[in-house]
């Protein structure tokens, strides 16, 4: 995972839900709302809100995708840790990833792809079941994003598990409630892998869940 992703994505949200908010709050300031600030004070801020909410959030995307994640496509090998032995190292796995989200999608696959996993996508239960009932193909586990995952209370899970209940599912994410990794077997998941997503997690993710 290349370090320099992460204080980026912190700071692409900062921008996006910080401009966004934003807009609501000046309108409440605005002579529409508690008439605080005059009309051209509003507009101004508006324009202002505008130009960080489409292009200094534009900017960092496009620096994120190719100054940053584009770097990590060439696959890694992988370094045995010391004290381990070859056993314990995760085989070469082939995994389907379940994401929407574009950039943290391409992030998280170049992460796996430096674990010289193989790696396909999918974005919703449809495309699941299109890829994993393909003649010859054959996947080790899924990782899914777990706020899909928990949508519409766990609704692809239950799709997914109607076919594929011996398929490992790993969920991934940054704040996932413990309520949730406690009651794994009623929400159809196997583990949890959560932010920052260290190395040596993955690995141990991979290892337990390959075999």
């Amino acid at each position: 995972m290349p370090a320099r992703a992460i204080p980026l994505i912190y700071r692409i949200a900062v921008i996006f839900y910080g401009s966004w908010s934003g807009f609501g709050f000046f309108w409440l300031l605005s002579p529409a709302g508690a008439n605080v600030v005059s009309k051209e004070t509003a507009k101004a801020a508006y324009a202002l809100l505008d130009m960080l909410s489409k292009n200094l959030y534009s900017m960092h995307g496009w620096y994120l995708r190719w100054y940053v994640l584009r770097k990590a496509d060439k696959p890694t090998e992988f370094v045995q840790q010391e004290g381990s032995s070859e056993e314990d190292q995760p085989k070469e796995l082939k995994i389907l990833l379940v994401e929407q989200d574009e950039v943290f999608g391409y992030f998280f696959y170049n992460m796996l792809v430096q674990h010289s996993c193989a790696v396909d996508m999918a974005k919703d239960t449809a495309e699941v079941m299109a890829k994993t009932s393909s003649v010859g193909v054959q996947y080790d586990m899924i990782m899914i994003n777990h706020d899909l995952a928990r949508a519409n209370n766990y609704q692809i899970m239950a799709d997914i598990r109607k076919s594929l209940f011996m398929l490992p599912v790993i969920a991934y994410g940054r704040n996932i409630p413990k309520d949730d990794m406690d009651n794994r077997n009623a929400t159809g998941i196997d583990d949890f892998l959560v932010a920052p997503f260290p190395d040596s997690e993955i690995r141990n993710k991979m290892t337990r869940w390959s075999r």
